[in-house]
Order: C-alpha cells, then structure tokens, then sequence
C-alpha cells in the first residue's frame, strides 16, 4: 500500500513529518558537520575485524547519518517510531546506493529490543526514546561492544534563558544543562568523552528556517485543513521564540565517546 506524504489529520507524527518534509538532516547539523562526525567516529574506530563495522542509530530520523556511515562501508540498522521517516530514509538509502547496507525498523527504542555489540551506537536529538539525557547514555554504553563508539547529541543552554521562558515552550527545569555538564551526564554513563563537535548559528538558523517554513507552506496549500490553524499557530511560536530567546539561550553538540575496552 503507498504511503502518503504526510499522517492523516490528527495523527500525533502529523506536525513533525511535515515540519521536517524538507529535510533530509532533522536537526541543526549542517552536512559538513555530519560528515566530520561520520569520519572521526570511523577513524575511532579498532584497526583490523573480519567484518565491516556495525551501526545502530536511535532516533534515526530519514536516515542521512547512516547513509553516510554506509558509504564510508559501514553496516547499520536505523530505528524510529515514524513511518513517514522511515519510508523517507529506504529511499535515501536507495538513491545513494546503499540499501544493501542497511535496515530500517519503525519502532519505540524503549520497548523494541535493541542489537548489542555495536561498533557504534548513535543517538542524536533523540534521547528521549532512551528515557532522557540522563539515562540515555547508560544505554548507548550497553548498546556497544567494549571499545565501540557513541554519538550522542543533546541541546544544551549556551547562556541561561530569560525567567519562565524555557518553561512556557513546556520544557523541564532540568531538561537541558549547559555543555560542561552535559558532558558530565555523558561521563557518567560510564562513557569516555573524545570529542564535543557543536552545531554552528548558521546550522541552527537554516534549521529553524526550514522547520517552520514547510509548516508555512503547507498551511498555504490546505486552506480547509482540520489541523491548519494550530499548525500555523505552531511554526509562528517556533519562529517567535527562536527570535526573542532560543537563539541567544540554546545550543546543540554531539559527544563523541569511547565504552572502555575493559
């Protein structure tokens, strides 16, 4: 059965695949970050094994970071709850030539049981299906082979944000940390630390910009749309905020780790 472009009115993932509908990258991270976190975690990597190296993203998304691993030769398998992404990822992988490679399972991490042993475990933006920032890395740490490599990519504040604010975007007081202690959370999931790459202002404008802009054009061509208004509700809160306070307040870094051999 074809599946559409977008979730039927009302469906939960509905907002999301449509904000994200210009995107290949669902996040602030421009292509060349991308592609220098794919070479240092391959270059982290053991010399020597039989086997080409092993992959597993949490929170894949359409699927670009594996891609990239599987066109350095990498393995993977790509796990998230949206079928919309999902079905956007197997046709990214075809056109680069590396279906072969890869597996995409649309699933919850929390509940679906996970491959272990990976050569590397990535989850970037997406630790909430790992139970949060402060458990997440505990589980990427079970997740890979000793020696193996984690990507995992959090927001963190750059300066704090004005009184009340992070709260009324429904945010948790705890939620987000400043960069040092997010690398902290990291370290004590029992995984060593080797590089901190942050996304640029550039990466995060062009995120932001993209994000709220296919929301826009979409309202723009479903004027009798049941979910319009609170869409366009929602992209001009994301633009509003992203002006007065995120911009200034929020940043976005994946650390690179290493599970010790022992």
């Amino acid at each position: 059965m074809p599946n559409p472009q977008s979730p039927p009115s009302g469906h939960p993932y509905r907002f999301t695949t449509i904000a994200h509908g210009d995107m290949s990258i669902l996040g602030p991270l421009l292509p060349a970050e991308l592609d220098g976190l794919v070479a240092t975690a391959v270059a982290a990597l053991p010399i020597g094994g039989a086997k080409p190296p092993f992959a597993l993203d949490i929170g894949c998304g359409k699927g670009d970071l594996l891609v990239r691993f599987a066109l350095r030769g990498v393995r993977g398998i790509g796990v998230d709850r949206n079928p919309w992404f999902i079905a956007d990822a197997e046709r990214l992988a075809a056109a680069a030539g590396v279906a072969g490679n890869l597996e995409w399972r649309t699933a919850d991490a929390a509940v679906e049981p996970l491959v272990i042993g990976a050569d590397i475990a990535a989850c970037i933006g997406a630790t909430g299906a790992l139970g949060g920032p402060v458990t997440a890395p505990g589980v990427v740490a079970h997740l890979l082979r000793p020696g193996g490599i984690g990507l995992i990519g959090e927001a963190f504040w750059r300066e704090p944000p004005p009184a009340g604010t992070a709260e009324a975007f429904g945010m948790g007081p705890d939620e987000m940390v400043d960069l040092d202690a997010t690398v902290a959370r990291v370290a004590a999931g029992g995984l060593v630390p080797l590089a901190v790459v942050r996304a640029s202002l550039a990466g995060w404008d062009a995120y932001e910009d993209a994000y709220a802009g296919a929301v826009e054009r979409w309202a723009d061509g479903h004027p009798d749309d049941p979910d319009r208004e609170a869409f366009t509700e929602g992209a001009a809160m994301m633009r509003a905020t992203w002006t007065a306070w995120r911009r200034a307040s929020m940043g976005f870094a994946v650390i690179v780790v290493r599970r010790a051999a022992g």
